[in-house]
């Protein structure tokens, strides 16, 4: 088709009136306006509208970054264009022709936007939040030879350290209910496929808002350039990878310590086929879990008799002889002996914590489920002798001596 024959064509569609072309572009703007609408939704508490104008970026190419408000300020533009070409070259064929097919564009793309970017929470859009809120919180340079928590250093957990950024208390707040939404999103951030695990997937996009970041500190608080090229690299054995230190932060901020404490556990221990994998990662992980607990745990759902008794069962899981736990722990330089020493110790702080509050709620039926948990991690043969281990559960009995001695420690004393 010639451009004659097709401007011919534009001009005996009596059809396309200025008054069609005027609503085409209403619709246009009114689709643009419709953004008000994402302001209503929350991704990780954030708010979803007010990122995806300010802060979120499209990778054309997958290399160039793209403000999604730069595309809308073209198609308002092109609109308003239009709006104004109606009135003044109307009647000239091919301007018509060109603002046609201009409408046309713009109509199709921002119906595209509209579905993609508003009514519904793109995945996309989703990625960069969690990317900007939860990204380079840690690198693995540690120039100044700062120390883990104890129990870390106990596990030999790879050398790293915390860099200047933090995360928004909205985080934690996100994190104190549990629906599917929250599941979701706990999955998407600390699974084994996040970019917490696989920075060099997400390379562009990290240090995209890294200097987004930094920007909006105004000079303080800086991410360094070598701490984002240096994210803190996580061990892994088929695909178990330590907790995340980004985890533990969220752990100590947040209400259901227990309930994503086990969620987070059972993500690293079984197999996208549900298939259950003991080794020295998830050994390290529960250590540090009960490490974690007795100096963070701030709620009593992490002194339940449910929550302990799940723990005790899952380390004496470890135990079994089949899952070649020492010939790891030696690969990994981790002392087992020691790591169980301190297991036990952090175990009998949580059983005394719990009977502490049993005592002062008057719940005494729940003394016997302390009791029977701990019995079970005395008695079952593991690294150290059952002695030793009584001699630590004795040598802590003293914590809950202020709420009822006679109860208390002679039941427990006596039943072990």
């Amino acid at each position: 088709m010639t451009v004659n024959s097709w401007i011919i064509a534009v001009e005996s569609l009596n059809s396309i009136e200025h008054a069609v072309l005027i609503s085409i572009v209403a619709i246009n703007f009114t689709v643009l306006g419709l953004t008000s609408l994402a302001e209503s939704k929350r991704v990780l508490g954030i708010e979803y509208g007010k990122f995806l104008l300010r802060e979120h970026y499209m990778l054309v190419f997958n290399k160039i970054p793209f403000k999604i408000k730069w595309f809308l300020t073209l198609f308002a533009f092109i609109n308003a264009f239009a709006f104004i070409g109606i009135f003044m070259f109307g009647n000239f064929p091919v301007i018509r022709a060109v603002l046609i097919v201009l409408l046309m564009i713009s109509f199709l793309m921002l119906i595209y936007y509209f579905f993609s970017y508003i009514l519904y929470v793109n995945n996309k859009v989703k990625l960069n939040i969690y990317i900007s809120a939860m990204s380079c919180m840690y690198t693995s340079l540690n120039e100044n030879n700062r120390k883990h928590a104890y129990y870390d250093e106990l596990l030999n957990i790879r050398d790293g350290r915390p860099t200047s950024k933090r995360i928004f208390t909205s985080v934690f707040t996100f994190f104190d209910k549990d629906n599917q939404e929250v599941q979701s999103t706990f999955q998407d951030i600390f699974g084994t496929d996040s970019f917490i695990y696989k920075p060099e997937k997400y390379q562009k996009r990290i240090k995209l808002y890294a200097e987004l970041y930094n920007k909006s500190t105004h000079g303080k608080n800086r991410i360094l350039e070598t701490e984002i090229n240096n994210p803190y690299r996580y061990r892994n054995i088929s695909e178990s990878h330590d907790i995340p230190h980004e985890f533990f932060q969220v752990f100590r901020n947040t209400v259901l310590q227990e309930r994503w404490a086990i969620k987070i556990y059972n993500m690293m221990l079984n197999t996208k086929e549900g298939e259950p994998r003991h080794n020295i990662i998830t050994y390290s992980n529960l250590v540090r879990i009960v490490g974690n607990t007795t100096l963070f745990g701030r709620h009593a759902n992490v002194r339940s008799y449910k929550f302990i008794d799940i723990v005790i069962k899952e380390y004496l899981k470890h135990m079994d002889k089949e899952n070649d736990l020492e010939a790891q722990a030696i690969s990994h330089g981790i002392d087992l002996q020691e790591a169980e020493r301190l297991f036990i110790n952090d175990c009998a702080h949580l059983v005394f914590a719990g009977i502490a509050d049993a005592l002062e709620q008057k719940t005494y039926n729940v003394l016997n489920e302390y009791e029977k948990s701990l019995k079970t991690l005395i008695n079952t043969k593991t690294m150290i002798s059952a002695q030793e281990k009584r001699d630590v559960v004795v040598s802590l009995h003293g914590m809950i001596s202020e709420f009822d001695k006679n109860i208390a420690r002679d039941k427990m004393m006596d039943g072990l």
